[in-house]
């Protein structure tokens, strides 16, 4: 019998471990920059607005080809320091990778933004955000 009652808190150890794990792995976030697979829209800029979970990044909602495209820029206070002016209504060239989504619309992870003669630069050319470099 103390065999069976060993393996209960066992076996529950390793169910909770397992949750554990998953959960985890939801929280941790986008996954890593892949340069490979980087692409560069034109398009026309909308409004900017601050993810409310997460990181909090700033957001900017863009118009390519006629459908919204959402660019995951960085931390709101990063990018106020850069002094890049967004312009609703303005051209913009978003260099970045593809593959996610924001509020279930596209989305792109941006690397770097131009419009007319400003750039901003959020990461590297390996992908590292500048904010962290």
């Amino acid at each position: 019998m103390t065999a069976k009652y060993l393996s209960l808190p066992v076996l529950a150890l390793l169910i909770m471990a397992t949750f554990a794990g998953a959960q985890e792995r939801r929280q941790g976030g986008p996954p890593p920059y892949d340069p490979s697979v980087e692409r560069t829209v034109t398009g026309t800029m909308g409004k900017t607005f601050t993810m409310p979970v997460g990181e909090g990044n700033l957001i900017l909602t863009a118009t390519v080809d006629g459908k919204t495209l959402h660019a995951i820029l960085g931390p709101p206070d990063f990018i106020k320091e850069q002094k890049f002016t967004f312009k609703e209504g303005a051209k913009v060239e978003i260099t970045g990778m593809p593959g996610f989504r924001v509020n279930s619309e596209p989305a792109m992870l941006a690397r770097k933004l131009q419009s007319g003669k400003q750039t901003l630069t959020l990461r590297d050319e390996s992908g590292t955000p500048m904010w962290k470099q």
